[in-house]
């Protein structure tokens, strides 16, 4: 609730404003101990809105008596609150502190839960929705990453990077997903099957798979994939909607929901391959399997599969922060947590801030407070072969 505080790891040395990302959008004004996030904004793609979140942040910070100098931003070259954000702090001659999009959604749920790292210690956390812009320039939104309380921050894992057909067309119309991630598997045969009204117009781009579209490893890519895939809608007329209705339709299901336990050789570490998990899924609904049944079972063996790299590259780190959009969907959520507190894990879901980008103001201030008050910055280490 605006304007509840929430807490942060340390008390901030100096006021700090967040500005949050695209989708979505909140503003927040961390003071010494507290971070206050603002109401929601919506989506940056107006000037309507974008002039809506300059004024949100003004009146955050009348309330709280502050200006802030130090600006907290997502590393998006493009994101409007960046532009806005960058402007700001040039204005009141302060600093500008860039926080990656997923390392903000770890932030916010080990902020929240008051579980961020002290020096000396680290945390794990699973990062999953549509796409954040990655430090190595492509699409994220399957992250397996690990903090340490320095900053220094890894990713660990990934889900398997998926040809977006078309570009921004395949977040439209995520068919487009799903046959690309059928082509990567060898599988064309299986597209044209599920989408022949499609083939005229694609077949032709099959062969370009691996070059020269653009690549995102976003895990609501992969569920309105599959949404595709059961013949639930091909368009997206609204965002996420294959994604939502499949798992609408996965809770029809009244059945056990198990595993496909012969997928295991998709674990590739450090990468899930979202492709073969598809496949198997397009063959099962060519059977002519249950769609409520195939719902709920894609659920339970991607939430199994992600665990299991998690088990592999976490190591020692038991402490696992879930975030991004992706959370919201009650299915996956009750599926990873069955599956890594079975393993020995300790679950932090987000509670009182959303799980999507409306929590990333918050996050991003959670961060550029620890950034302060330890003298540090956050640093990608790396981690691992994930694109």
């Amino acid at each position: 609730y605006v304007p509840a505080p929430l807490p942060l790891p340390e008390p901030t040395p100096e006021p700090v404003l967040a500005a949050g990302g695209f989708l979505q959008a909140t503003v927040t004004v961390a003071v010494e101990g507290e971070a206050f996030v603002s109401q929601h904004v919506g989506d940056l793609d107006t000037e309507l809105a974008r002039l809506f979140l300059a004024e949100v942040a003004s009146n955050l910070e009348e309330f709280l008596q502050v200006q802030p100098r130090v600006v907290a931003v997502d590393i998006h070259p493009d994101y409007p609150s960046r532009l806005w954000g960058e402007r700001l702090a040039a204005s009141r001659g302060g600093e500008v502190l860039a926080v990656q999009h997923h390392l903000a959604h770890a932030a916010a749920v080990l902020g929240e839960h008051r579980a961020f790292p002290r020096e000396g210690q680290e945390a794990a956390a699973i990062t999953l929705d549509g796409t954040g812009y990655g430090e190595d320039g492509t699409a994220w939104g399957g992250e397996l990453l690990a903090l340490s309380g320095d900053l220094r921050w890894w990713r660990l894992g990934s889900l398997q990077p998926l040809p977006l057909l078309g570009g921004e067309a395949a977040v439209r119309e995520p068919f487009r997903v799903a046959v690309a991630a059928l082509a990567c598997a060898g599988e064309e045969k299986l597209a044209w099957e599920l989408f022949p009204r499609e083939r005229e117009r694609l077949e032709k781009l099959v062969p370009l798979v691996k070059n020269p579209w653009p690549l995102a490893s976003g895990a609501g890519r992969v569920f309105e994939a599959a949404g595709a895939i059961l013949g639930l809608g091909e368009v997206n007329r609204y965002e996420g909607e294959q994604a939502l209705r499949l798992e609408a339709v996965a809770s029809l299901w009244r059945g056990p929901a198990k595993p496909w336990p012969h997928l295991q050789e998709l674990v590739q570490e450090p990468v899930l391959r979202s492709d073969g998990l598809l496949v198997e899924l397009a063959k099962k609904r060519l059977a002519g399997l249950s769609r409520r049944r195939l719902a709920a079972e894609f659920h339970a063996s991607f939430a199994w599969l992600l665990t299991a790299l998690a088990e592999r590259v976490f190591a020692g780190r038991r402490l696992v922060a879930c975030g991004g959009g992706c959370m919201v969907n009650r299915l996956l959520r009750s599926f990873l947590q069955r599956e890594l507190e079975a393993r020995g894990f300790t679950v932090l879901f987000p509670e009182k801030l959303p799980a999507g980008d409306g929590g990333l103001s918050y996050g991003q201030a959670v961060v550029a407070a620890v950034a302060l008050a330890r003298g540090t910055r956050p640093v990608f280490q790396g981690g691992g072969p994930c694109a």
